[in-house]
Formats: C-alpha cells, sequence, structure tokens
C-alpha cells in the first residue's frame, strides 16, 4: 500500500488541532534513536507527489516557554548552548531542524513551512482560553502570522509540509 498523506504530530493536542490535514501517524521524532528509518519508511509508502506533513517544536519558541512560563533561565542558556535536555517520560531530547529531514530521505522537498502557536499559550488567563469566542479570535490571529517570517521564528511549533519528488 502507498499514501498520498502521511502526518506526523508531536502531541495529543496537536493531532486534535489538526485532524482536519488527514489521517495521521503519531510519534515523537524526538526520543527515538531509529527516527531516520521512520522516515525512510513513510517516504517509502508515500506516493508519488504525496504529502509528509510534521508538526515539531520549534527550538526558539521552546526558548521563550522555558522564560515566560517556567521562569527557568538555566534550560533557556542550555537550550541556546546547544545542550540537549532530558524529559523524565522519553529521555534524552533529540532536536532536529527541517532540512535534517531531507537527508534522511532521498526524495522529498520543502514545500511549506508554519509557525504553530505563536500566541495562544502565552496568555497568562487560562480562564479565556475556554472562551469560544475568544478561540475563534485567536485561530484567526494564528493563523494570519503562521506564514509571517518572524512569528514564524518565534511560534511554539513549526508545521513542515514536505513533498515526495
Amino acid at each position: 500500500n502507498s499514501f498520498s498523506y502521511c502526518c506526523i504530530f508531536l502531541s495529543s493536542f496537536l493531532y486534535s488541532y489538526y485532524t482536519i490535514l488527514g489521517q495521521g501517524v503519531t510519534t515523537l521524532l524526538y526520543h527515538d534513536t531509529e527516527r531516520k528509518e521512520y522516515i525512510k519508511e513513510l517516504t517509502r509508502v508515500l506516493k508519488s507527489n504525496g504529502i509528509l506533513s510534521i508538526v515539531k517544536h520549534n527550538n526558539y519558541g521552546r526558548i521563550m516557554q522555558k522564560v515566560i512560563f517556567e521562569n527557568d533561565l538555566d534550560a533557556a542558556f542550555r537550550i541556546l548552548n546547544g545542550i540537549e535536555p532530558t524529559v523524565k517520560a522519553f529521555g534524552k531530547v533529540n532536536y532536529y531542524n527541517p532540512n535534517d529531514i531531507l537527508t534522511w530521505s532521498d526524495n522529498l522537498k520543502i514545500e511549506k513551512i508554519s509557525g504553530i502557536r505563536t500566541f495562544f499559550g502565552l496568555s497568562p488567563n487560562n480562564e479565556i482560553k475556554y472562551d469560544e469566542s475568544w478561540q475563534e479570535q485567536i485561530l484567526k490571529l494564528e493563523l494570519l502570522v503562521s506564514d509571517i517570517e518572524e512569528y514564524k521564528n518565534i511560534a511554539f511549533c513549526t508545521h513542515i509540509i514536505y513533498r515526495k519528488e
């Protein structure tokens, strides 16, 4: 079997947020040492001209998260200095950038990169996040800035669309 569309999401939150994108495969490419093999296999079963969609943490957004939400300046400095953190539930975090995926597969190209969650998490008012009207407005705002370079750079997550050649 081959597929026209494969999705990789980094969490169940983003999975439910992006169910409109199609059938998904959920995995954490940060913690598994065989991630290159996963990408090769996904690319193998992807039809020619098919799409691989990956949502991943944005390293710059992660630094903002450490400073703003966790007040953990030491962790922010470690990330800035290239020291990969360890997460209790999953182990060492192995960051990668969108171009790494291109080296793990012979026939993918990047079609589009967008930012996700640029503003949503920054509001200190968690109650408002349950208000449907606010959710609609923040979604509009998020979509408006998702392709603007400066906002992509600080978004918490990155959505990369790859196309198989």
